[in-house]
């Protein structure tokens, strides 16, 4: 009798722990319509990462880089660099004259430098500096001088 009665405490508690058919389509049902409106509510919100225009420069030592201004997604003006195969990403800083975009990240993650784009007309600067002392100008040294890229740039 001891047995039976363990046998069917045994029974009823695997039992317990199943779910029938209809209540895991409806947890699915569930967990679908949360993931939708997730994702509209997603979608609902715009975001403000744009590009407004793409500048091709030539620098010093026969370096191109093209420079992708914009907003990020708060809105906030930024730069991409794409050059030698890779790009960064650099915001606005305030400055006196031109533009200034700054970064941590630099070219090298193990130097502890960062990059600083200077853009004053058609001339702009790629330049580093410590990334501590990254908001500091006198603390950064320039990489490379460069000039937006005109038709007689263009290999022949």
């Amino acid at each position: 009798m001891n047995k039976l009665a363990i046998l069917s405490v045994m029974a009823l508690l695997a039992a317990c722990g199943q779910k029938t058919p209809k209540a895991d389509e409806s947890a699915q049902a569930v967990t679908t319509e949360a993931q939708t409106e997730a994702q509209t509510e997603a979608l609902a919100e715009p975001s403000l990462a744009t590009a407004t225009r793409s500048v091709a420069y030539v620098c010093e030592r026969d370096l191109d880089i093209t420079a992708i201004y914009g907003t990020n997604k708060d809105g906030k003006n930024d730069v991409g660099l794409v050059f030698k195969g890779d790009s960064w990403t650099l915001q606005e800083v305030p400055t006196d004259k031109g533009q200034r975009f700054e970064s941590v990240y630099g070219l090298d993650s193990l130097t502890g430098k960062g990059l600083v784009w200077l853009v004053d007309g058609p001339n702009a600067k790629l330049q580093e500096a410590p990334w501590q002392q990254i908001a500091d100008p006198k603390a950064a040294s320039t990489l490379r001088t460069c000039r937006e890229k005109s038709e007689t740039d263009a290999p022949k």
